[in-house]
């Protein structure tokens, strides 16, 4: 009697260590394990500690391509576990959420075939959603939105029993009462990796099978290597069922006597087809937004095997595609595009490639004047992408759908200098930039001096002098740089003072200060050389110094020069001075 005492001791000693370490309890005595379809493995154990219990539960490899999961969509409520089973052609069914008879409508979110029918999440459900070679628990006080980029199916509970390896024994969230007593349950629960998953149903209310409490469901789940697990609707609803051959019979004993009808479920489908691709998909969305929510519809995603699709309302797409390496490109009106690389190793798994691009941006450039700062219209303004664009009546030349970055402008106009700036674009933002052009100066001679300030701008005149100062310079003022200076009778604007004109001795000044106004041959000192005289003494008709050709006592004939000699006719009078110059000349008379 002591032996069997210190035997009894040892191994509930046993199972209390292995219990709060919350190793698994698959070698303790009593467990029979089978495997009855790939993937999934069927556990039934039978224990006196403790109380008497009978326990079942399925370990499912969530990694295996052949697996899948199924939830009840609105329409397909109100069935048992087999019976839903059978109409889904699933392989194993568990019941789900506490729910009304009058309509059966859950106590918490439900979603099935990717459409959500149930009530909103509270701080008081838990729930686990599946969907996209993803599935997660999200504990009690973590409120969700369904979410169809990704979720095809929600199954909710409460309270949760297993929360990041520790089983939870207090409800902070909100007893739900009935945990304080012994019943049938059922519970889900995922592993730390969220690769496999944990549907486990303990039998109660009869002899053999008295019922546990949550935190022993939670011990249970935990020992089974759950991370996090959640308990949903117990008692007469608790059922697990496994197909057999054509039937879907429960693997435990409800309470009831037979399967119950519920409202919602969870079921794993095998698949007998052979699996030749993987699965990459995600969500396009604005990448100003960390949490992803701004989701971009109608963004091309293209492969670099040539595949694209594009993303639906909600920025979903998705591709089945053979095993290898793959460069996703993300691209849509107004944003940047962008890109990496995504690997398929495993056939069925699927890998999220979501890609966030951002917004573009926009430049306006302003083109004015230096001299004045006023707005420039028609001006040329490019952007070193090769973008061209021409200012507007306010002096703005606009570029759009500019990728976020620094960009160089260059702005050119008749009459002016170009000139160019550096504006740098952020995404979604519209930056400004401000160019000034010089007015063009022009040069035609190259002598330094503009042409609108040179006084000779035909000429090469650096120094800009102007002896007479008539505005018009040196270089210019041709043939005599000096005001008037084969005039002395304008005596006025001659630099010579009097009317003594070193240019022209002989001239003397009449009474009234007037120059004299004789005529050859009046004998006066300073005329011209009279007959006999030089230069004219030996020029054919020349009478008593007369002008050459001009009998005596004739009206003087003034002289003019014409292209290729004189005439007496249609010039105007030449001086004394150039007659005398020009009496050295031949002369040919116009008839």
């Amino acid at each position: 009697m002591r032996s069997a005492t210190r035997h009894l001791m040892a191994r509930l000693t046993a199972l209390c260590l292995v219990t709060a370490l919350g190793l698994p309890l698959t070698a303790l005595a009593g467990d029979t394990w089978t495997t009855p379809y790939a993937g999934i493995r069927q556990l039934k154990r039978t224990t006196s500690s403790p109380r008497t219990l009978n326990i079942v539960a399925l370990e499912v490899d969530l990694s295996n391509p052949r697996i899948s999961l199924r939830s009840t969509a609105s329409s397909e409520r109100k069935k048992t576990p087999g019976n839903f089973a059978k109409a889904v052609g699933a392989h194993a069914a568990i019941n789900g959420d506490f729910f009304s008879y009058s309509d059966y409508s859950t106590t918490g979110m439900a979603a099935g075939n990717g459409a959500s029918w149930g009530k909103a999440d509270s701080t008081y459900m838990a729930t686990f959603a599946f969907g996209s070679g993803r599935a997660e628990i999200a504990r009690q006080s973590a409120v969700i939105s369904f979410d169809s980029s990704w979720m095809k199916g929600v199954v909710s509970g409460y309270p949760d029993i297993v929360r990041d390896g520790v089983t939870i024994s207090s409800y902070p969230d909100g007893d739900p009462g009935h945990c304080g007593s012994l019943n049938p349950r059922s519970g889900i629960g995922l592993s730390q990796d969220k690769k496999k998953l944990y549907m486990v149903v303990v039998d109660g209310r009869t002899s053999a099978s008295k019922g546990v409490y949550c935190s022993e469901l939670g011990d249970i789940m935990r020992g089974l290597g759950a991370y996090n697990a959640i308990n949903l609707d117990g008692g007469g609803s608790s059922a697990l069922v496994v197909k057999s051959g054509s039937s879907y019979p429960a693997i435990n004993t409800p309470s009831d006597g037979s399967q119950r009808v519920v409202a919602n479920h969870l079921a794993v489908i095998v698949s007998d087809a052979a699996v030749t691709t993987a699965t990459l998909r995600g969500v396009v969305f604005d990448a100003a937004d960390s949490s992803m929510a701004t989701r971009v519809s109608g963004a091309t995603v293209r492969l670099n095997s040539g595949q694209s699709v594009t993303t639906d309302a909600n920025g979903n797409f998705s591709f089945d595609l053979p095993l290898g390496t793959y460069t996703l490109t993300a691209s849509a009106a107004g944003y940047t595009a962008n890109s990496h690389q995504r690997t398929l190793s495993t056939l069925g798994e699927t890998v999220w490639g979501s890609l966030g691009i951002a917004k573009q941006g926009k430049l306006n450039v302003e083109v004015s004047d230096a001299s004045d700062d006023s707005l420039l219209e028609g001006v040329a303004v490019s952007l070193g992408g090769g973008a061209t664009q021409t200012t507007n009546a306010s002096g703005i030349a606009s570029f759009s759908n500019l990728d976020a970055g620094n960009y160089t402008a260059s702005a050119s106009a008749t009459g002016y200098e170009s000139g160019k700036g550096t504006a740098a674009v952020s995404s979604g933002a519209t930056a400004q930039l401000a160019i000034a052009l010089k007015p063009l100066v022009v040069d035609a001679d190259g002598d330094g001096v503009a042409d609108e300030a040179d006084n000779c701008p035909s000429a090469v005149n650096p120094d800009q002098a102007d002896s007479d100062s008539d505005g018009l310079g040196d270089a210019c003022d041709t043939p005599d740089p000096v005001l008037d200076a084969g005039h002395p009778e304008d005596d006025a604007g001659d630099p010579v003072s009097g009317d003594e004109d070193a240019s022209l001795p002989g001239d003397d000044t009449e009474a009234g200060g007037q120059p004299d106004g004789d005529q050859p041959g009046d004998g006066e000192s300073g005329e011209l050389p009279s007959d006999g005289d030089q230069p004219f003494e030996d020029l054919p008709g020349d009478l008593n110094g007369e002008v050459p050709g001009q009998g005596e006592g004739q009206t003087p004939v003034f002289w003019t020069i014409e292209s290729g000699g004189c005439g007496a006719a249609g010039g105007a009078p030449l001086s004394l001075s150039a007659m005398a110059l020009l009496a050295l000349l031949p002369w040919r008379r116009r008839q």
